[in-house]
């Protein structure tokens, strides 16, 4: 008859941490797999407006790197979304209002931790007008930027 103790490790167990709060390893330091410093992304809200009268834009299309949403031209709003957008970093927001034979707005953003990109209150607004171009949001440097259209 034998007896085990309850502090040797089971047989083929090879784990020599218990597991207890007496453990040296601290938690949360990657040792299960997931870095501390790992990349964030998340999709981002973009409010699209045409307010245009004359000049209504033509081919329109809104990147930021290889995520493209291209809104509907003959629409007065429309809501879209850049896919895979990182947070915590500065990124570059492209704006084509007229295609790519068109105006190439550039606008820096930074979107935070504390934002939530998918949402209207932290989305990205571009309004498209006869002769310039306004993009605003919480993540957009200054917060709101205007562009001559052509």
């Amino acid at each position: 008859d034998e007896a085990s103790n309850p502090s040797d490790p089971a047989p083929g167990d090879q784990s020599d941490s218990s597991g207890d709060s007496d453990s040296p390893m601290p938690e949360g330091d990657g040792s299960t797999g997931t870095p501390t410093d790992s990349l964030v992304e998340s999709d981002l809200r973009i409010l699209w407006w045409n307010d245009t009268s004359s000049k209504s834009p033509a081919g329109a299309m809104i990147s930021i790197g290889d995520s493209v949403w291209a809104p509907d031209p003959d629409a007065d709003s429309a809501r879209g979304l850049l896919a895979d957008v990182l947070v915590d970093d500065t990124l570059t927001l492209v704006v084509l209002p007229d295609g790519e034979s068109g105006a190439r707005i550039e606008v820096p953003i930074l979107i935070t931790s504390d934002m939530d990109p998918t949402s209207d209150i932290d989305a990205i607004h571009v309004e498209v007008s006869d002769s310039s171009v306004r993009v605003l949001g919480n993540a957009v440097d200054n917060f709101d930027v205007t562009f001559d259209r052509f």
